[in-house]
């Protein structure tokens, strides 16, 4: 039989009782050690465990097991680690068998996704890669080269494993018609090309050429096989020229002599009494007003209304040039862009 032992710390007071009641029921206590009126230290064989503890129980000591030796204790651990060691050996093997299955399929697809997906999904079963199936042995590359026989007007394909899953990158071209030019960009005027960016597109000048009205700056068509709509900024010194026209006869509006005054009454910046408005459809006014009260905000407003008419006048050459000169200046600044 495989005898083992407990060292135990004892907490309670009586201590010689505890050894006498021990005794009598058979337990056998050796390496006794008095730590304190209240505490000691001392060893028994594990099979006794059962009846120190009904003993300690019913007496209110407190039991602390400080070690456990022997072949019993020995076995338990060794069990124990060994338990530990299979637990640990079967998730390895686990993680590495199921490590050998495809439990993802993740597509990132830039074009028609239901079809392309559902295309690639029966090229890869055919090939005998699933969900659930068991890693195939062809290369990442292998792979992308049989999707892309599959999938129409694919341009890019890309494969990559990550653990159980398959990861597939799809990007579809873009099937474009001519558009006739209409995406172009085109000048609007004649002048030098001072900077281009172009976002999209093709450049067709280069900073410094002179274009003309009409000419294309940035041409839209496909780079590769994708379709570009033009895009871009470009800043070029431009000569915009507009013409006006004109004659000596004018009109302009003058006095006739006709003219009104009305007033207002005000308390505090507030309207409280208001006599007339124009009667004139046009006229030019003066406003004046006087304080009625030095102690309180009282102040009255004048208002004289002078009618205005149109009378027929000649310009002279001078003033005529100047006029023209300013609405062709208007109507060539209206046609910048800022």
């Amino acid at each position: 039989m495989i005898n083992s032992k407990l060292k135990l710390k004892i907490f309670g007071f009586n201590q010689k009782k505890l050894i006498s009641n021990l005794n009598v029921n058979g337990v056998l206590l050796f390496d006794i050690d008095f730590i304190s009126h209240s505490e000691m230290n001392f060893c028994i064989f594990s099979k006794d465990y059962k009846i120190l503890k009904k003993i300690i129980k019913s007496n209110n000591y407190k039991i602390v097991i400080l070690e456990k030796t022997g072949g019993k204790f020995l076995i338990y651990n060794l069990l124990l680690r060994l338990g530990i060691l299979v637990g640990v050996l079967f998730t390895v093997f686990t993680s590495v068998y199921l490590n050998g299955f495809i439990t993802e399929i993740n597509y990132d697809i830039d074009g028609d996704y239901e079809k392309i997906s559902s295309t690639c999904n029966e090229t890869l079963k055919s090939i005998g890669i699933e969900l659930g199936a068991k890693k195939s042995d062809y290369t990442n590359r292998e792979i992308e080269k049989i999707l892309q026989a599959k999938i129409e007007d694919a341009s890019i394909v890309v494969v990559s494993k990550q653990g159980r899953t398959l990861n597939i990158k799809i990007k579809q071209a873009t099937i474009y018609e001519d558009n006739n030019g209409n995406d172009n960009i085109i000048a609007s005027d004649s002048g030098i090309i001072e900077n281009i960016a172009s976002h999209e597109g093709i450049n067709k000048v280069d900073i410094g050429d002179f274009v003309r009205a009409g000419d294309v700056l940035i041409e839209s068509g496909a780079v590769g096989d994708v379709y570009q709509e033009a895009d871009g900024e470009i800043f070029a010194r431009c000569f915009i020229e507009e013409d006006a026209t004109g004659n000596l006869n004018g009109v302009e509006l003058v006095k006739n002599g006709n003219l009104k005054t009305v007033s207002t009454l005000s308390w505090n910046n507030h309207n409280i009494f208001s006599v007339g408005d124009s009667p004139y459809e046009r006229y030019e006014s003066k406003t004046w007003m006087v304080k009625l009260s030095d102690l309180l905000p009282i102040y009255k407003t004048y208002t004289t209304y002078y009618e205005l008419e149109y009378k027929e006048v000649l310009l002279n050459s001078d003033e005529l040039i100047d006029m023209l000169k300013e609405k062709a200046y208007n109507k060539a600044k209206a046609r910048l862009l800022y």
